[in-house]
């Protein structure tokens, strides 16, 4: 079918162009132009009015010797601003009416090819409109009908049917020989490839036993063709219609409405094979939404909208963010020196910072430095409740002290210096290094619990959107915990493991940078020195005289070696920092925690389940005795009323 015209039929949905083409039938334009109608036809008696009461919920007449000579134009509006149903009636005259027939139709008798129309409008209804022609008959009844009544029901019918734009609903008994259906010869012969004829077998019941694959087989065959094929319908029978005030639907919402409450209350699980085949798809569901959640993959489910817990990959990488900014900014103890720390320092002499050491302004400074500090909650997230005793406990971490870094060096070194002359004791640079990353055990341990804040939340918020049942996923999660917290504990070790390496052993690297870091530190130095005596108004820029290079290195030794010791710690400590920071991030966090082979979203899996005995899956997916007895209930009055339905389908 072209776009274009694909376009258009969808467009029929609107309820604005189906009120256009009623008031086109209303002014008779279908005796002009083909217009889209959906017309039920077919031979008198064969169950044409019952299909249209079931379509429209209005009552048709069923007098097997009554015949209607007039369509009837059945049209459904929906009206919100309706409390009630209402129904208009009104008599479309055909386009050759004369005045006699004009005076008739005053009289509300309509005939021949004048059409009855019926608007029902409310706040329920349905946008559709149905046209209701005569059944076919071709024996006259005494006082009823005559042979021009066969032959104008005839036209009628067949003048609907020949518009290329109707859609027929062709009635057949199932308890006819369909090969004598006449109304099924004048639709194949208009129809032929039976693109705008639905077929509707009614009167089920009434076919003969033995006849039944009959039946079944010419449904299968008009349905395996590709074409609109047939439907099956099963109406009133004429007890319950003299029964009156029969509601036609009320078994079937019985039934279905049984069945939604047997529905709701989820997979029967009586025996253990049906309790542990439905864990068993919880967790294919826990480790599907994990595979999503690790990939970032949200727009697959809308449950990542709906819980931001669930978007694991993103909460971690957060945090790892947050690790790697506070331990560059609030890691060392103190602040490294990369220029002179007053612009007033000539020689930085190791006689001039005692002497400031001393001064009473300094001190009044630094003390207000310590009244500024900063604390910083090191646990970004709230903590787990049942993980409160596993995970460390919030500290405030102080800011680093801007200032103060030589004076602290050559404390140390004073008291550990031997009798090398322009060398230090190797052990010192691991002294300094560990004041200097006295905070690295607050921050790192705060950051692996933030990360398993994160994962447990996950596990625990993903299996209660999988169970769908809050009392299966605590359940899960209390059988879990020891294998979890045994996981965290794991994950922790790690970290005190890696702070033990980087603190407490032998500062060793491999990394080339620490010999670049080294020679822009000592080159920075340098500069900041010689930039003092620099002449920059000179072709050659800036530049230095060789006289005044000379006389720029004078200092101690102790100050030559404390600043030596400042450069070589500085170098190291940006490559201990940065080194410690991914593997704590890889080794601990990703590895132990969020992608690993033994991460804990792992422990629910199906070789978990299967290890489950019967006593612990009646405990974990078991259903109490209030809910098995409503199952039971539910399950007795659905086969019940299965079995007075095929009573009434009999």
């Amino acid at each position: 079918m072209p776009i274009e015209t694909r376009t258009r039929s969808l467009e029929l949905a609107d309820p604005a162009l189906l009120e256009k083409i009623d008031k086109l039938f209303a002014c008779n334009m279908g005796e002009y132009v083909s217009l889209p109608q959906l017309v039920v036809v077919g031979d008198q008696s064969c169950g044409k009015s019952s299909v249209l009461e079931a379509l429209t919920k209005i009552n048709f007449p069923r007098d097997s010797g009554l015949c209607t000579r007039f369509a009837t134009h059945i049209i459904f509006r929906r009206d919100t601003n309706l409390v009630l149903r209402e129904v208009s009636a009104s008599i479309i005259p055909a386009s050759d009416a004369n005045p006699e027939e004009d005076q008739k139709l005053r009289g509300w008798k309509a005939s021949d090819l004048h059409v009855l129309q019926l608007e029902i409008r409310g706040p329920n209804e349905s946008h559709l409109s149905v046209i209701d022609v005569p059944g076919i008959f071709n024996n006259t009844t005494s006082d009823r009908t005559t042979k021009n009544d066969i032959a104008l029901v005839r036209n009628m019918v067949l003048s609907y049917m020949q518009n290329q734009r109707s859609i027929m609903l062709a009635v057949v008994p199932a308890n006819a020989d369909i090969a004598t259906q006449e109304i099924i010869e004048m639709a194949s012969e208009i129809d032929p490839e039976e693109g705008r004829t639905l077929r509707i077998l009614t009167k089920p019941d009434l076919v003969d036993k033995g006849a039944e694959h009959k039946v079944i087989q010419l449904i299968h065959d008009g349905n395996a063709n590709g074409q609109l094929g047939w439907i099956l319908v099963r109406n009133l029978g004429q007890k319950q219609l003299q029964a009156g005030n029969v509601d036609r639907d009320t078994e079937e919402r019985m039934l279905k409405d049984s069945k939604d409450l047997l529905q709701s209350l989820g997979a029967q699980r009586e025996t253990p094979e049906q309790q542990r085949r439905i864990l068993l798809d919880i967790v294919s569901a826990f480790q599907e939404i994990t595979r999503h959640a690790l990939a970032a993959n949200y727009g697959v489910n809308c449950v990542f909208d709906e819980d931001k817990d669930l978007r694991l990959a993103t909460l971690v990488s957060l945090r790892n963010d947050v690790f790697s900014n506070d331990l560059a900014h609030w890691g060392h103890t103190y602040t490294f020196r990369s220029k002179p720390e007053r612009p007033e320092d000539t020689d930085g002499s190791v006689d001039d910072r005692e002497e400031r050491r001393n001064n009473p302004s300094d001190t009044e400074k630094q003390q207000g430095t310590l009244q500024s500090r900063k604390n910083w909650d090191t646990t970004q997230n709230m903590s787990v409740a049942d993980l409160e005793e596993s995970l460390h406990v919030s500290e405030p971490v102080e800011p680093p002290f801007e200032r103060g870094i030589l004076s602290w060096i050559e404390e140390v070194y004073s008291n550990s210096r031997g009798f090398e002359i322009g060398k230090f004791n190797p052990t010192l640079l691991s002294i300094l290094m560990r004041k200097q990353s006295v905070k690295w055990p607050i921050l790192a341990r705060g950051y692996i619990s933030d990360i398993i804040s994160v994962v447990h939340a996950f596990i625990r918020q993903a299996l209660e959107v999988v169970s769908k049942n809050t009392q299966i996923s605590t359940k899960i999660m209390s059988l879990l915990m020891d294998d979890l917290v045994e996981k965290y504990k794991q994950a922790i070790s790690k970290v005190e493991f890696l702070l033990r390496i980087e603190r407490d052993g032998t500062p060793l690297t491999l990394n080339h940078y620490f010999n670049d870091n080294l020679e822009k530190c000592r080159q920075k130095r340098m500069y900041s020195t010689a930039a003092k005596n620099s002449i920059d108004n000179c072709k050659h820029g800036e530049v230095v005289r060789l006289s005044d290079l000379a006389h720029q290195h004078h200092m101690s030794n102790i100050e030559h070696t404390v600043r030596d010791i400042h450069d070589i710690l500085d170098s190291y400590y940006k490559v201990a920092r940065k080194r410690f920071l991914d593997t704590v991030c890889m080794q601990a966090a990703d590895y132990c925690l969020v992608t690993g082979p033994e991460a804990p979203m792992k422990l629910f899996s199906p070789s978990w389940v299967n290890d489950l005995s019967n006593e612990r899956l009646e405990e974990i997916v078991g259903e109490g005795r209030a809910l098995k007895r409503r199952r039971r209930q539910l399950q007795k009055e659905i086969e019940d009323l299965e079995a007075g339905k095929a009573v009434l389908m009999k």
